[in-house]
């Protein structure tokens, strides 16, 4: 099965740190080998006879090229510009003409309060039957805090069962779609509050305070597949309200808005076709909130131009409903020339021609050391094809669409797919769910597949997969994106290793511990009580000698059994069984009764214990618990590691987000060498020493999984010489 959110890690991006270069394949020749074919002394003189020849034809044609070319730019540049300012001047003009389905719906609604719902529909219909290429028609109305309840009950006769405009909180008006046809738009839904959605807000107090449309967005095309943009103009509507008898200018009132949302291709309608465009590369640039902007068209959310040829670029600033919209144009560097103005250029064709005449012999040579390569290529393919075949791990390459570009037998063999020969250029998921062996949780282990295909930055280590047929194995699998020569993403290169007698002989040894744990804990027990008893007299009384050796055993026992503790929690750590009790947790209550706790142990060893504790500290996100446990493991490791006369200070405060704990000592310190190792079970930073009495070596490491676990993270400070610091920071409480 997979194991979820096991070893994800993502890449570095190209900005920050730049992906080291994978290291390639290499094929070395052995000495006399007759692979490779140096390159002989007569090729080289016949490049440099080429060469030569190119220099003087280049020297003839070089006065001629640079005049003609000049007059020649200057008078395309000059039609480019004409053309590209007749353009915009139409799109302008067509930009504003398909603005009247607007216009017909503020008529509607600015000499009446209400439209019903049928009429509305019946109204929007008829101005799109008309040739309006509008995506879809509305109207927003402006709710004031009297009119919520009844507009409230008038969606809900609508079909919205529950509908409430104050789910978001109460406020003095509303913006709420009353009306929209069709029904089914992807950008506004009927009912929706525009006041409060942060992409409509700006463009309605546009319009309402220039009392002309503005439009908002753009926005993405609800269809995956579709690359079109699409915006949102509103356009105020405001009731005309009668006043005095022989005034000529009524009192006007903000009723809403017209609303209608375009595609922008549509909504720039025939201009581009009516406009001499057919040579010129065309797109738009919403430019409204940064000066790089977002294309809109051709391609929305992408980048167009990145596929540009050189020629003549020119920009030009629209202003759309209050937004800027930056037009872009490139036209070829011949742009509006005659076919005579052209002719010209045969000149330089011709000694083109002439130069290829010349430089063919040496063509010639070039052509028989290409040959020369190819063959080499065909080599080092051919090795590197027989070392991936006989590899044991699977080996699996796939392009960024999900097709296999190569596979090794040992990856067909684990999934038995057959001859991996047969399996280039088929889909990799497909081939798995109709061909694929069968495979504990296979939807999932298919969706995992598709995702990580599709992500061209993150690199994925040890996910494990259970292929059950035809006999149980499990596989770890291994992915990172592969990169081209541009570092555009060009695909993925997966690894399948056979992992079965390792997770066999980790479960096994996880028993065994368990099991072993376990057995020890009630003899320990017992033990531990009959000392006691024995102690205490109840057998018969004891001399103070005999104490002292039963003082010496329970402590040895005491140990024993933390030992087999510390090895029961590290195992339920590693296997995912322990559970947790979350709760609000006050640490510094919780560090005060601790402290008192172990005070014995401190004056035992003449180590002072200072508390520096923020009162004001909010609760933590914890198990209390295993909170306790936590401290209690840092103050005790503090304590073996300060000598007498020494110190260990417990502290609480908080930061962002967090409640945050640290114990520090005046201990000797670790080396930086060994800071990364030292919550690794069984770890001594010096390995000629002994482990100090009372340690199991596994407390740091059941520390660092207790923390990790509850949400939190843990981390060292220490120098040689000055003591070591280790600081937790846990989550602080949920809110309710």
């Amino acid at each position: 099965m997979i194991r979820e959110n096991a070893g994800t890690v993502p890449a570095a991006s190209d900005e920050r740190s730049p992906r080291p270069g994978r290291r390639p394949f290499t094929y070395l020749d052995t000495p006399g080998s007759k692979i490779r074919r140096g390159i002989l002394p007569s090729d080289k003189l016949a490049t440099l006879a080429t060469l030569a020849t190119f220099a003087m034809l280049f020297a003839m044609t070089v006065g001629t090229t640079i005049a003609v070319r000049s007059f020649i730019s200057e008078k395309s540049a000059d039609r480019f510009t004409a053309v590209v300012d007749t353009a915009n001047t139409t799109v302008e003009a067509e930009v504003s003409r398909r603005l009247t389905e607007l216009l017909a719906i503020e008529g509607l609604f600015n000499t009446q309060t209400s439209v019903d719902p049928a009429d509305f529909d019946v109204f929007a219909n008829l101005l799109k039957s008309r040739g309006s290429l509008v995506e879809a028609l509305g109207f927003v109305r402006r709710v004031e805090e009297e009119d919520v309840e009844a507009f409230n009950r008038f969606m809900v006769s609508r079909g919205l069962t529950g509908y409430d405009l104050t789910r978001r909180g109460r406020a003095d008006e509303y913006m709420a779609v009353e009306h929209i046809f069709p029904k089914n738009s992807g950008v506004v839904s009927l009912g929706e509050d525009l006041g409060r959605d942060r992409f409509f807000s700006a463009a309605l107090v546009d319009a309402a305070g220039s009392f002309s449309p503005a439009a908002a967005g753009p926005f993405g095309a609800t269809d995956p597949s579709s690359r079109d943009a699409s915006v949102v103009i509103l356009s105020p509507v405001y009731y005309k309200e009668s006043g005095d008898p022989g005034v000529d200018d009524p009192e006007r009132r903000l009723q809403g808005y017209a609303l209608g949302v375009y595609q922008v291709e549509d909504l720039l309608g025939g201009a581009l076709d009516s406009s001499d465009l057919d040579d010129v590369d065309f797109r738009i640039v919403d430019i409204s909130k940064s000066t790089d902007g977002t294309e809109i068209f051709p391609e929305a959310g992408g980048d167009s131009s990145a596929l540009w040829a050189s020629g003549h670029r020119l920009d030009r600033v629209v202003k759309v409903g209050g937004q800027l919209w930056r037009f872009e144009y490139l036209g070829p560097s011949v742009f509006g020339l005659t076919a005579l103005e052209r002719q010209v250029w045969v000149i330089v064709l011709g000694a083109g021609l002439i130069i290829t005449l010349v430089a063919g012999g040496s063509a010639y040579s070039l052509l028989v050391g290409r040959r020369v390569a190819r063959s080499d290529l065909a080599v080092m393919t051919t090795q590197l094809s027989a070392i991936l075949d006989s590899a044991l791990e699977g080996i699996l390459l796939v392009d960024p669409f999900g097709r296999i570009i190569w596979a090794n037998q040992a990856f067909a063999n684990a999934l038995s797919l057959g001859d991996a020969h047969d399996l280039a250029g088929s889909d990799l998921v497909s081939v798995v769910d109709s061909q694929g062996a069968d495979m504990e949780q296979k939807d999932q282990f298919l969706d995992f597949l598709r995702d990580v295909i599709r992500d061209p930055i993150t690199t994925v280590t040890s996910e494990d997969v259970v292929v059950k047929t035809p006999e149980p194995h499990s596989y770890a699998l291994n992915s990172v994106p592969v990169d081209d020569a541009r570092r555009e993403y060009a695909g993925r290169l997966w690894v399948f290793r056979d992992v079965t007698s390792e997770r066999a002989a980790e479960e096994a040894k996880s028993t065994f511990v368990s099991m072993v744990s376990h057995e020890l804990r009630t003899p320990l027990t017992s033990v531990i009580g009959f000392i006691d008893l024995a102690m205490d007299g109840a057998g018969e009384p004891v001399g103070e000698q005999t104490v002292k050796l039963l003082g010496t055993a329970r402590s040895n026992a005491e140990r024993l059994q933390r030992l087999v503790d510390d090895i029961l929690d590290a195992s339920r750590l590693e296997n995912d069984a322990l559970t947790l009790d979350m709760d609000n947790v006050e640490v510094c209550e919780l560090s005060k009764d601790l402290a008192v706790g172990v005070q014995a142990l401190f004056d035992e060893k003449d180590v002072s214990l200072e508390l520096d504790l923020a009162d004001d500290t909010d609760p933590a996100w914890a198990d209390r618990g295993r909170m306790g446990q936590v401290i209690i493991n840092l103050l005790t490791n503090a304590l073996r590691y300060t000598a007498s006369g020494g110190s260990v200070k417990l502290s609480t405060s908080q930061t962002d987000g967090y409640v945050v704990i640290a114990v520090s000592d005046s201990g000797a310190g670790i080396a930086p060498e060994h800071q990364e190792r030292v919550f690794d079970k069984f770890y001594r930073v010096d390995s000629s020493r002994s482990r100090p009495a009372g340690s199991t070596g596994l407390g740091l490491s059941i520390t660092k999984s207790l923390v990790e676990r509850m949400g939190g993270t843990i981390r060292l400070e220490s120098a040689v010489g000055e003591g070591s610091t280790f600081t937790v920071l846990m989550p602080l409480a949920r809110a309710g």
